[in-house]
């Protein structure tokens, strides 16, 4: 991705304050990565799926999105419409047409709905656009211009051909196109006068942190006052809660959006939802063909080549065919099934357990095709086979990046060969700084700085350091990588780190967004070596609020806060379980020598310091943070935390040996506090000297309807659950916590609202309104990612701004991007970073289903959390994991019926066994029963669910 070196344009009103910029506005577990980013991606629309897709199983006769298998069209007629041309759309969005929505529309699991968010937000809330007709042949992620047709509240007037709805494609059906599209026609006025307002759009959920002068002065920034006048009547500042300024002190005056008692998604209630169909599908860039090189630079083909979509799946046959066709079935159930290529089958009996990839070539779905054509079917290997399985991951998510081109290993060698030598003891060669660059950094390498990391950490990008202060206080420093010394803007590396975007950690394997000798030794902060560091030292009070920086014997507004580029050298390598022990005084208590059992050899302090210095120092940064702590949950942080699991392997690297539940300790939590307010230090100091420029982590609000189903969940267990705020959510879940007797219902309810969470994303900030910035799950009023730039390339856009703003307000004019390049790049770190950790979700998946392959777990309580018409989901808590249960997988054993409250609309499900021994089994929301997990062994390979009986008999 290269980077305009174009001076930026001016945003600036005659205040100097930042104005939004009004043109087009685009749309990504460790330590602050888990504060609700979590869990979002996979949970998507689980009672959708189980109202479209739980017929049958995934097999070639399964409908998706209430479709079903017909005959191929022989007439030749159109069964969809034709696209508009790019020029007819390019013309009506550059005129501002409020018609006309460009977006990326997301299908949800079965097909049947989709979602489109307006990129220039002149819709409050995400663009419905519903069935194969409205989608128009555009695919889950396509990017799609759509024609808006009116309210969601009219949709059933709208949409309707003889008096029925018309959201399926039937080849039977006696209508031409032309006929549907006249009967379509039924514009509502209201689309043409639809908010034009830039917030943030209802994204649909998937299921959760001076060195120019040391007397830096921050003057009360109001944004955008002029502009902004709406926000006035919005309600207080988060400058007016008192708990807020003494845990973060934010210096930049921002309202918070006004609830009056409604729920938090009540700011957006008032934008009404609009539904639409796609006119237009615009291919992402080509990138096969014969690509240009210095060997043969003259080489273009790769200009004509066709944009192109690699899927992975399963074949079967095509139900209505001959023997001679097959279906291509994704495994994404987001995606349509594809035909494949005539006389294209495969050879007796290599279907049977077998992963194939195809190609989906863009432009070549025709309006008369039923299902769009793929090609180049090839066989990829076998299910439960873990190299088989990654493989056909990283194809599926697209974080199969590969080895690094030669170009950007070039230029890493470049980077660092003036800092090797030969480490004593080592075959291999070390790294460390030349005297030039030092220059203009502030020494810390005398400090006592450690790290704290997951014992196999090998990307160490972050260290502290922590001093106790005479006056009582306690300074703080946060030392991160200064990734951003090595990777020029525009190089080899730095485009393609912006390509990867992301660091992706498998159970197996990690696939880095740096080459090696940056993440792993010249950046990492190992022990005992000096390294470039950016670093934020701030100071706080040992009840774990800011400390304000005192003038003349009076305190000021100003925080104590020092950024700047440095040098140091980490004295230990801590990982959280030797950090844990230091806590829970296992070791380190007085005696001579630490006992290796809790601290390991490898991991004690060197460079002269002593395993009671820094004990100590861990010990107090624990009663420091954990006090912090306390006061944010008080402020209403939220914590939403799922389970993550752990595997060991056997000696091969590639069978799990073990499996259990990732431990969240006080030494996790301990990292996050320092983390957290590095990250929202540095977000103040961006929007304060960067303004527009910011690059943000913005975090919306859940959706209201799949947060009011949880309310009401609670409400029928009598609990009360206010959703006003994330602070009395959070109250809601403190006081169930003290209320119910049952931590099982707590963990479920808790599992329950991570669904309409949406998640986390980066933007840049004057994209946005300033109320927009806001994370709601931590409840603060802006925040950013500062502290990994080794393993996330929004981080070292941060760093690059976070100096330019050090450098002078001359350096922000000239930065080298605009506000319109820096929310492209975040809009393609948001894709990344979601497909990533899809792809690290399909990882721990298949591990687990191969551990269960050969431990199968054959009696555990499960509970149910959704019901459909025939199926549920079933959540184990042993394991942390929850997935459907087929009723026809059941059929030989149940008969059920499904019952359905006209008042709430929730179902419910009686299973009543064939023989006389069983008994009958009630099955609603929360209900706890007997399950049996196993590993799914046909494509794609999961975890499979068997009902057992009720739990209360078994228990």
């Amino acid at each position: 991705m290269s980077q305009n070196t174009t001076k930026r344009s001016e945003k600036k009103g005659s205040s100097g304050k930042p104005q939004k910029s009004r043109p087009s506005k685009g749309r990504s577990g460790k330590k602050d990565d888990n504060v609700n980013d979590h869990n979002q991606s996979q949970r998507k629309g689980n009672s959708n799926e189980q109202d479209r897709s739980n017929n049958s199983k995934r097999n070639g006769n399964e409908n998706r999105g209430g479709r079903s298998f017909r005959k191929e069209n022989n007439s030749g007629r159109d069964l969809y419409p034709n696209h508009a041309s790019i020029d007819e759309c390019l013309k009506r969005y550059t005129s501002n047409d409020s018609k006309l929505v460009r977006g990326k529309i997301r299908t949800l699991p079965g097909g049947g709905k989709a979602f489109v968010s307006c990129d220039r937000g002149f819709y409050g809330k995400d663009i419905l656009v519903d069935g194969e007709l409205g989608r128009n042949r555009a695919i889950d992620g396509d990017s799609v211009f759509v024609e808006i047709i009116g309210p969601v509240s009219e949709m059933g007037k709208a949409i309707q051909i003889d008096g029925k709805r018309s959201d399926k494609i039937n080849t039977d059906q006696k209508i031409s196109v032309k006929d549907f599209m006249d009967r379509l026609k039924l514009v509502d006025e209201k689309a043409a006068a639809a908010p034009r307002k830039q917030n943030m759009q209802e994204e649909k959920t998937s299921s959760g942190i001076e060195n120019e002068s040391d007397n830096m002065h921050y003057e009360e920034y109001d944004v955008d006052e002029e502009s902004n006048s709406s926000q006035r009547d919005e309600g207080q500042t988060w400058q007016d809660d008192e708990i807020q300024c003494d845990l973060w002190n934010p210096v930049v005056s921002i309202r918070k959006r006004k609830t009056n008692g409604q729920d938090i998604t009540s700011s957006t209630e008032d934008d009404e939802q609009f539904h639409g169909r796609v006119i237009h599908i615009v291919p992402p860039k080509a990138s096969s063909g014969n690509q240009a090189s210095e060997i043969n630079p003259s080489n273009e083909s790769f200009l004509v080549a066709k944009a192109h979509r690699t899927i992975v799946g399963t074949i079967a046959k095509a139900p209505g065919y001959n023997s001679n066709r097959y279906l291509f079935i994704p495994n994404s159930r987001c995606l349509p099934r594809f035909m494949v290529p005539p006389g294209s089958r495969p050879q007796n009996g290599q279907n049977e357990g077998q992963l194939y990839k195809a190609d989906y070539v863009y432009g070549s779905w025709s309006a008369s095709d039923k299902w769009p054509p793929c090609s180049n079917v090839k066989a990829m290997g076998q299910s439960a086979n873990v190299e088989d399985e990654t493989q056909a991951l990283l194809l599926e998510f697209g974080v199969g990046h590969g080895d690094f081109s030669p170009e950007v290993l070039k230029e890493v060698e470049s980077s660092v060969e003036s800092g090797r030598f030969r480490e004593e003891g080592s075959s291999d060669l070390g790294w460390k700084p030349t005297p030039d660059m030092y220059r203009g950094r502030k020494d810390y390498r005398k400090e006592r700085i450690f790290t704290i990391d997951p014992t196999t950490a090998k990307d160490l990008d972050d260290a502290l350091h922590v001093k106790q202060l005479p006056d009582g206080r306690v300074e703080i420093g946060v030392h991160i990588a200064d990734v951003s010394h090595f990777i020029p803007p525009g190089s080899h590396v730095d485009e393609e780190a912006a390509r990867r975007t992301t660091t992706v950690y498998l159970v197996d394997r990690v696939i880095p967004m740096l080459p090696r000798p940056l993440c792993e030794i010249a950046c990492s902060l190992n022990e005992n070596v000096e390294r470039l560091a950016f670093s934020c030292v701030w100071t706080m009070n040992m009840d774990g609020t800011l400390a304000k920086k005192k003038s003349k014997d009076k305190l000021s507004k100003e925080d104590e806060v020092w950024f700047g580029r440095t040098v140091i050298k980490s004295c230990s390598r801590l990982d959280y379980s030797t950090a844990q022990n230091i806590i829970d005084r296992k070791v380190a208590k007085g005696e001579k020598e630490a006992d290796p059992m809790y601290w390991p050899k490898s991991r004690q302090p060197t460079g002269g310091h002593t395993i009671d210095e820094v004990a100590a120092d861990v010990r107090l940064m624990h009663k420091v943070a954990m006090a912090r702590r306390a006061l944010r949950f008080q402020n209403g942080a939220l914590a939403l935390n799922g389970i993550k699991l752990a595997f060991q392997m056997d000696d091969d690297g590639k069978t799990p040996s073990l499996c259990e539940a990732y431990p969240i300790r006080d030494s996790n939590r301990l990292i996050e506090e320092y983390m957290l307010m590095a990250n929202f230090l540095v977000a103040q100091r961006l929007i304060t000297h960067a303004e527009g420029l910011a690059v943000l982590r913005q975090h919306a609000p859940p959706t209201n309807q799949g947060l009011t189903a949880v309310i009401d969940v609670a409400s029928e267990l009598g609990y009360t659950i206010d959703g006003t705020t994330s602070q009395t959510l959070q109250e809601s879940l403190n006081r169930m916590g003290r209320e119910c007797n049952d931590k099982l219902t707590m963990q479920c309810i808790t599992e329950l609202i991570m669904t309409p969470m949406r998640p986390a994303e980066y933007i840049a900030a004057g994209q946005f309104e300033s109320i927009d910035w806001a994370h709601f799950a931590l409840n603060i009023p802006y925040y950013t990612h500062f502290t990994s730039p080794i393993r996330r390339y929004p981080d070292v856009l941060v760093h690059r701004l976070l100096q330019a703003t050090l450098d002078g307000k001359e350096a922000v004019d000239e930065y080298n991007q605009s506000e319109d390049e820096i929310q492209t790049i975040c809009g393609h770190c948001n894709d990344k970073r979601m497909a990533s950790k899809k792809a690290q979700e399909r990882s721990d998946r298949i591990f687990l289903s191969i551990f269960l392959k050969s431990n199968p777990i054959l009696s555990t309580l499960g509970v149910v959390l959704s019901v459909g018409d025939k199926a549920f989901t079933v959540f184990v808590p042993s394991i942390g994991v929850s997935g459907m249960v087929y009723l026809d997988e059941h059929a030989d054993v149940y008969e059920y019926r499904v019952t359905k409250n006209a008042e709430s609309g929730q179902r419910s499900m009686l299973l009543i066994p064939k023989s006389s021994e069983g008994s009958k089994i009630d099955i609603k929301i929360l209900a706890k029963l007997t399950v049996s997990c196993h590993c799914k062994e046909e494509s794609p390979i999961d975890v499979k669910f068997r009902i057992g009986g009720c739990w209360e008999e078994r228990r």
